[in-house]
């Protein structure tokens, strides 16, 4: 059947480009606002983002289990509720102390949405028009990123925290819709009589651990989830920081705010990352898992390529170029990998899986993110970006494997 834009597909991309929008509007100007109004050192800024997915991977887990078990409409009304809240509290209070509680309020609300918003996608649309409206939605989530990000530079030039409080507002917003229009009815809730007990999530949890363990190729997608966490933290806290202090003064209108710059260059990105997904689609549209597994191959060496020469770079023009390739791929990836990790999975298990996927970016995250801080105080962020380059050769090694992988699984169900 062909896909088309209906139903659930629609809602989901509608709600992904909704949530784009409002949380661009909220985060496009984040790293300024800690860094001139809350004052964060380089440190401090990866330990906001430590907090933060270490939050996640306490929490992500037993979300995952509360989508599975009660309901993934539930799950999501209540997750952008709370992340409304967590953009709140750091808007209104620019300490660090502050900021670091609303990573873990943001946190516990997110865990709530992962998992549950991709798991209920592939039970209400089914698994070939759910794959395929998760790369539709990843094309259509940067046009709302695009107007959050020009309102956001435009909200912070009047002051920098009217964005977060803007955000919440969003936040709130998409909740109430979610509970007035969002149905739910290819899932079915454990009974009453079965549920409510630490052993009954735990069951669930090990059901699907068990499943993640029964093929290579999942467990391979989960390492390669560490491997995601350990390079990127340091890209996602200290992007910004390379730009300003190795890379300024920025040329041609010089005079522009940093904060306008930045918006200039992401929403270059997000129309690039357009053409760069619909290309990966056509690709990987009717192919088997073999093709999917090489193309994110190829993709993740030329972000490790990317990443190097960002942190390397002397020029901004050669900074931008290699800060763009490795924004568009790393936008590209996430739901490339999700699609992947739902081929055949069982309906039961589905959010707790994907949260599983997440919690171990988290735990690379955790992982990586105080090193490549500490990195960036004692040695400068060239040198923290660089070591964080260095990951993704692994990363690669991972791909490979699970390419191999996935050709025995399918040799096998040929047999």
């Amino acid at each position: 059947m062909p896909f088309s834009l209906h139903g659930p597909a629609r809602l989901y991309i509608a709600l992904r480009l909704s949530t784009a929008f409002v949380m661009a509007t909220a985060f496009t100007t984040s790293a300024i606002y800690r860094i001139d109004v809350g004052d964060l050192s380089p440190f401090q800024l990866v330990l906001v983002g430590t907090v933060l997915e270490l939050s996640v991977f306490l929490f992500e887990v037993p979300t995952g289990v509360v989508a599975d078990t009660y309901s993934r409409r539930l799950s999501l009304i209540i997750g952008f509720a709370v992340i409304g809240i967590g953009l709140a509290i750091e808007g209104a209070f620019a300490f660090v102390g502050a900021i670091l509680f609303a990573q873990v309020i943001w946190a516990l609300g997110y865990t709530f949405t992962s998992g549950a918003t991709e798991a209920w996608l592939m039970d209400e649309a089914g698994e070939e028009a759910g794959e395929q409206a998760l790369l539709r939605a990843a094309q259509f989530a940067p046009v709302g990123s695009l107007i959050g990000i020009a309102l956001g530079a435009s909200l912070a030039a009047v002051s920098l925290r009217i964005p977060y409080f803007f955000g919440a507002g969003g936040m709130a917003l998409i909740s109430l819709a979610l509970l007035a229009i969002m149905r739910e009815a290819n899932f079915t809730p454990t009974p009453k009589s079965e549920r409510g007990t630490f052993y009954d999530g735990w069951q669930t949890f090990q059901s699907g651990l068990d499943v993640v363990r029964s093929r290579s190729v999942l467990v391979l997608i989960m390492l390669i989830s560490v491997g995601q966490g350990l390079w990127s933290e340091a890209f996602d806290r200290l992007w910004e920081l390379q730009f300003l202090e190795n890379l300024a003064p920025f040329p041609f209108r010089a005079d522009l705010n940093p904060v306008l710059w930045f918006g200039i260059i992401n929403g270059a990105g997000l129309i690039l990352g357009i053409g760069a997904i619909e290309i990966m689609r056509r690709i990987i549209r009717g192919r088997d898992a073999t093709v999917l597994a090489a193309s994110l191959g190829v993709s993740a060496t030329a972000m490790g390529i990317g990443l190097a020469t960002f942190a390397l770079a002397g020029s901004f023009a050669l900074g931008v170029g290699a800060y763009l390739t490795v924004r568009i791929i790393y936008r590209m990836l996430d739901p490339l990998l999700i699609a992947w990790l739902n081929r055949g999975m069982e309906r039961t298990v589905r959010a707790t899986v994907i949260s599983l996927y997440g919690q171990m970016n988290a735990f690379g995250q955790i992982t990586g993110g105080p090193v490549v801080g500490l990195i960036g105080s004692l040695a400068g962020v060239r040198t923290a970006l660089f070591v964080s380059s260095l990951v993704l050769i692994p990363v690669v090694g991972l791909y490979g494997l699970a390419t191999r992988a996935s050709r025995k699984e399918l040799s096998a169900s040929d047999q």
